[in-house]
């Protein structure tokens, strides 16, 4: 565990937070969501941009095939560390602390290391349950290993393993299950 518990700790919210932000407004995600081009935005934002009619990716400028939108679990899962993570910076040094309605160990080290846990969770291929070495994200809002997902349409299925939403074999670049990697070597680094 790092010597300066603290300091990580900080490192580690800042790295969150900039990872958990809307490519369009800059800001903090609230209701993140993953459009057809499989990258995440804030609902509010992605709405805006389709209720001014236009149709291509704010991210790629290329022509998106559906306006629908899809909940981004893996943001989602990102943001309850993210709250966790600061609300521990902010609290004065404890033993415990009160979590989902159980009492943990309160201390930094405690948080770094629940949150390793979590990052090396969330980065498993939903497929293979192997940590994804080129993640994408499909229009449904889940991320997969690339050739995983990729041998799964060409053994004929159309359909999303997680969801069972039917899928069109577009996949894009997952910017941030690249940047959660990113995080979680960064916290390997500090132990």
């Amino acid at each position: 565990m790092p010597t300066d518990a603290h300091a990580a700790l900080a490192r580690h919210v800042c790295l969150l937070r900039s990872a958990l932000c809307c490519p369009v407004s800059g800001q903090l995600f609230a209701d993140p969501v993953c459009a057809a081009d499989g990258v995440v935005y804030e609902r509010a934002c992605m709405v805006a941009w389709i209720d001014l009619g236009r149709c291509c990716s704010p991210t790629s400028g290329r022509v998106l095939a559906h306006f629908g939108l899809a909940p981004a679990p893996l943001a989602l899962a990102a943001l309850a560390l993210l709250a966790e993570a600061g609300a521990q910076l902010v609290a004065p040094a404890t033993p415990f602390v009160r979590l989902h309605g159980r009492w943990r160990l309160g201390s930094k080290e405690a948080t770094l290391k629940r949150h390793t846990a979590a990052l090396q969770h969330a980065l498993l291929c939903p497929i293979t349950r192997e940590r994804m070495q080129t993640p994408v994200t499909t229009v449904d809002g889940h991320v997969f290993e690339r050739e995983h997902i990729e041998r799964w349409f060409t053994l004929g299925n159309g359909t999303s393993p997680m969801t069972g939403v039917l899928l069109l074999p577009v996949l894009s670049d997952a910017p941030l299950a690249r940047a959660l990697q990113a995080l979680l070597d960064d916290i390997d680094t500090f132990r």
